[in-house]
C-alpha cells in the first residue's frame, strides 16, 4: 500500500469534523469508521458519536459520506444531529506532494461544533499533501483551507497536520485547526492520535483539547475502522 493512501487512512481517522483531504481513495477501495468521543464542554458533559466513510469513484475521485449526533446529558435541549456529503478530486500527484479540492453539502449543528449552524449549507475546500520518509521513517504532512457558506451563517477553517510511523504498527499523529465565523465563532484545536494499523482494521485512540481560550473543551475519542 502506497504511503500517501496510508496517510489518507489515517487522517480520516480524526473525529470531530477534522477530516483532512489531500489523498483520494483508491479506485474501488472502501474506508468505513464508527468513532466515540467523551467530551466536557464549559464543564458541560458530553457524547459524541459519528460514522464516516469514503469510496475510491476514480483514481480521482472520491466520494466522502458522514453521520454525527452529540448528546449533552443531562441537558438534551442542546442534543443535535448532522450529515455531510462531499466529492473530492485529487488534482496532482508529484514527487510526494498531492493537491486537492472537495465539495460538498452538509447539515445540522453537530458537524459545526460548538455554536455550529443548524442550517444546510455549502462547503468547499483546498488541500496540500506530503508523504515520504522523515529521519530513516514513514512520515507525512498536510495544510488544508475550508469554508462553509450559507446565507445566514458561514465558517473559515485552516488545518495543519503531521504523522510518523513510531512502530511497524503504531502511527502518531498531530493536528491544530484554527476556525473563525460568525455568532463568535472562534475555535483553535490540538488533536493527537494514537494509531495501531492492522492489515485491514485500525483503532484509534485521541486527546483533544481547545486551545484560543474563548471557551472550555477537552475530549478522548475512540475509533474503530476498517478497509475493504
Amino acid at each position: 500500500m502506497k504511503l500517501g493512501h496510508v496517510a489518507a487512512l489515517l487522517l480520516s481517522s480524526w473525529t470531530p469534523d477534522a477530516n483532512a483531504s489531500p489523498w483520494n481513495q483508491e479506485e474501488g477501495s472502501v474506508y468505513a469508521r464508527v468513532a466515540w468521543a467523551d467530551e466536557e464542554i464549559e464543564q458541560v458533559g458530553a457524547e459524541r458519536a459519528d460514522i464516516y466513510a469514503e469510496i475510491g469513484v476514480s483514481s480521482d475521485w472520491t466520494a466522502t459520506f458522514k453521520l454525527e449526533h452529540v448528546d449533552y446529558a443531562p441537558n438534551d435541549n442542546f442534543d443535535s444531529s448532522a450529515w455531510r456529503a462531499t466529492l473530492r478530486r485529487q488534482v496532482f500527484r508529484r514527487a510526494g506532494f498531492v493537491g486537492s479540492i472537495e465539495a460538498g453539502v452538509l447539515e445540522g449543528a453537530a458537524i459545526g461544533g460548538r455554536r455550529g449552524c443548524d442550517l444546510l449549507e455549502a462547503e468547499g475546500r483546498i488541500g496540500l499533501g506530503w508523504s515520504g520518509e522523515l529521519r530513516g521513517t514513514d512520515a507525512f504532512t498536510f495544510f488544508e483551507a475550508a469554508t462553509r457558506q450559507h446565507e445566514a451563517c458561514y465558517r473559515n477553517r485552516f488545518e495543519f497536520g503531521i504523522g510518523q510511523r513510531a512502530t511497524e504498527r503504531i502511527w502518531l499523529v498531530t493536528q491544530f485547526w484554527s476556525e473563525r465565523g460568525d455568532q463568535d465563532a472562534i475555535s483553535d484545536k490540538s488533536q493527537t492520535d494514537l494509531v495501531w494499523r492492522g492489515d485491514e482494521f485500525d483503532f484509534t485512540i485521541s486527546y483533544r483539547e481547545e486551545l484560543s481560550g474563548a471557551f472550555e473543551e477537552t475530549g478522548v475519542v475512540f475509533s474503530f475502522a476498517a478497509r475493504y
